[in-house]
């Protein structure tokens, strides 16, 4: 079986030798089409073959590339850009094809690499064509071959895409043309496409919106509702992009795109749990094999990695932020920002994480309130306490602390260090660990004040006087003497210690006063 190349190319020179390199040893016949190169695209090809036509550009690339079939005489037709190129593994695999019982042949083609040369979007492509079927490439742009009801095989033969220019405008021009006498529904899918891809939102919207209700190529319409989804977000209206992009997962639930979409919600909204549990879909889904729309590996790989890593980090749980950003490093060991969290996290690691923890019982802010199986722990060294060290710093590792208490301690602390204490909590708390936190409740401490009357007393205490305390602490320590540790820095009403703790990861069980 003989196998030849068709190509239509335009300014390319740059790239058209890789394109080509070893192409004698490949194929039987080279043609190659210029639709109106003004570089030396023309002088480059004629290196490799002595069929270089022109074709003049009419806006068609299906035209262009029926041109380019219809002069080839091989028994099969490989097309490639003038952009592609083949690395040497995949050559010996075109050398070694079995073309017995084939018609078509699928390739993977990986259509955008990062800064790193790490492939970042894949597709398959009818790559390799049985001449004798005669097939005519279909639609002026993101044309294809129409291989419906023929014998399709697929081999992992990889085409790299070396993407040069951006044509978002170009392409939008001539969609926009179509759309006009041409009534498929992909036409108004890749409109939408390049509208996004321009900022365009609303018209991205509409045509989108439009183009979900017709009859459609499912993986397409995944896509259609992703992309909707992303765009209304950017206008501010969560509730359709919660309604689109749970669209998109009813359609296809084993892709990684839309529920790292959603991680990326809530992270922007500082809720860590939430955006870890979609992050974590990312890294566990597999995607099946029978897909052959856009594929973006970086969703299943790096990119939840990195975000788990920045997720845990603000949740002070900082043995599983590096374990994640030693996993974003296994797929992009050169990136910058893999080893400067490395080096922080690391940092960090070995500042607190100095002890196990064994299912201790801890006691925090005890000051002379011991309890009995608990380290009681305090800032200030006095004889009930048994160690000492500050609750926005932990010195136990991650997950070893079976319960925390901690009695009129938390109020001490200032709103920003209290959020770094609760992080901490968490950070040293087992699953299913224990959280004890006795506070006062500002509302029910400032109604008090208010309503209080200096002729009764509590706890030896005018009213107004107790009152003004919870509000605001003693003040003072048990000799009379100004003590800062005994100063309240902050408050909390139920719905506000409430919605802190669960930022930071935990399940309030119960939330009374007492």
């Amino acid at each position: 079986m003989s196998l030849g190349l068709a190509m239509i190319v335009r300014d390319c020179a740059e790239s058209l030798n890789m394109c080509l390199i070893n192409s004698d040893k490949l194929f039987d016949e080279i043609v190659i089409v210029d639709t109106g190169s003004t570089d030396n695209t023309k002088e480059i090809a004629l290196q490799y073959t002595n069929k270089v036509h022109d074709f003049i550009w009419v806006n068609d690339f299906s035209k262009a590339r029926n041109f380019s079939f219809d002069l080839m005489t091989t028994d099969f037709i490989m097309w490639l850009d003038g952009d592609d190129t083949i690395l040497p593994e995949d050559q010996e695999k075109i050398k070694k094809l079995d073309y017995m019982n084939k018609e078509i042949i699928i390739c993977p083609y990986h259509y955008s690499h990062d800064e790193f040369g790490i492939t970042e979007c894949i597709l398959q492509r009818e790559r390799i064509v049985k001449r004798s079927l005669g097939l005519k490439w279909q639609k002026p742009i993101h044309e294809y071959l129409p291989i419906h009801g023929k014998k399709i095989s697929k081999e992992n033969i990889v085409i790299h895409h070396n993407k040069r220019h951006n044509n978002t405008q170009r392409n939008l021009e001539i969609l926009q043309e179509i759309v006009k006498v041409d009534k498929d529904p992909r036409n108004l899918f890749y409109l939408g496409k390049e509208l996004s891809a321009l900022g365009k939102i609303k018209e991205a919207i509409e045509s989108l919106e439009k183009f979900v209700t017709l009859d459609s190529w499912w993986e397409d319409v995944f896509f259609a509702y992703n992309i909707i989804a992303k765009s209304y977000l950017l206008l501010n209206n969560n509730e359709k992009f919660f309604e689109n992009i749970f669209k998109s997962i009813e359609i296809e639930p084993q892709r990684a795109e839309p529920y790292y979409d959603l991680g990326d919600f809530y992270f922007n909204k500082k809720n860590w749990s939430k955006a870890i549990f979609w992050y974590t879909q990312c890294i566990t889904i597999k995607r099946p094999a029978y897909l052959l729309s856009f594929y973006y590996p970086q969703y299943y790989t790096w990119k939840p990695w990195l975000a788990l890593c920045l997720c845990y980090n603000n949740m002070g749980n900082i043995q599983k932020a590096y374990e994640c950003n030693e996993e974003f490093l296994k797929y992009r060991p050169d990136d910058k920002r893999g080893h400067n969290n490395r080096m922080i996290l690391e940092n960090s690691h070995y500042r607190f994480l100095r002890k196990d923890g064994e299912g201790k019982k801890l006691n925090l802010g005890c000051g002379n309130k011991r309890l009995d199986g608990y380290v009681n722990v305090d800032v200030v060294e006095i004889k009930e306490v048994d160690e000492v060290f500050d609750m926005k710093q932990i010195p136990y590792k991650d997950e070893t602390i079976s319960t925390i208490s901690s009695e009129h301690s938390f109020e001490h602390l200032s709103f920003n260090d209290g959020k770094q204490a609760a992080k901490e909590f968490f950070r040293v708390l087992q699953p299913g660990g224990v959280l004890e936190l006795y506070i006062p409740d500002l509302e029910l401490c400032a109604k008090g004040y208010i309503n209080a009357d200096n002729n009764r007393e509590i706890n030896g205490y005018s009213e107004k006087t107790w009152y003004s305390m919870t509000l605001f602490g003693a003040q003072k320590a048990e000799n009379g003497s100004t003590a800062e540790h005994q100063f309240h820095l902050s408050g909390y009403s139920k719905d506000t210690i409430k919605t802190l703790l669960e930022d930071c990861g935990f399940i309030i069980v119960s939330i009374d006063n007492y």
